[in-house]
């Protein structure tokens, strides 16, 4: 379910559930730790693409797999590892990493981007973080990026209301 391709020296890492808009499984979150790791210590690639197959960047995490996965307080740890470990993996990546967006980036998908070094976007593209009025928390990491990318008052903002913000609001607030 993650596609990576190497061409010319970018490698482009596909989310490719476009079924489900891309949303992304334990198993996902884990893969993407383990490519990102791989690809930044690969010579050849000079920069890698992170987008998804279908129109859709990412829906966020698969809650379809919630009551599985997350049954348990140690289930819930290790999900929250396995989502920090991709976003770090993508942070610490010593390749430039370009997020491209296009469809919905959403929660986790959106967490995903935010960690990237630099979010392209096309104009369809829809943003939100609905952790909120899901009852779920965000992550202490992926807030960190967010509120680092635009300041208090929005991130609280996308935070509090779960909102979607279309491309011209996401680039007018710096996202």
């Amino acid at each position: 379910m993650i596609d990576v391709d190497i061409a010319d020296a970018v490698a482009t890492v596909t989310l490719n559930r476009p079924a489900k808009k891309n949303c992304v499984s334990l198993a996902m979150w884990r893969e993407l730790a383990r490519v990102f790791a791989h690809l930044g210590s690969q010579k050849p690639v000079r920069c890698i693409v992170l987008t998804g197959a279908g129109g859709n960047f990412s829906s966020g995490a698969d809650r379809s797999e919630f009551g599985e996965v997350r049954a348990t307080h140690e289930q819930r740890h290790a999900y929250a590892a396995a989502v920090d470990g991709a976003s770090e993996a993508i942070l610490n990546c010593p390749k430039p990493v370009v997020a491209a967006i296009e469809g919905y980036c959403l929660g986790g998908g959106l967490g995903l981007a935010i960690a990237c070094d630099f979010r392209l976007a096309a104009q369809s593209s829809q943003f939100s973080i609905p952790a909120a009025k899901l009852g779920l928390v965000y992550g202490p990491l992926p807030t960190h990026c967010l509120l680092s990318l635009v300041g208090l008052g929005q991130a609280r903002r996308i935070l509090y209301t779960g909102d979607q913000l279309d491309a011209r609001d996401a680039r007018s607030i710096g996202l």
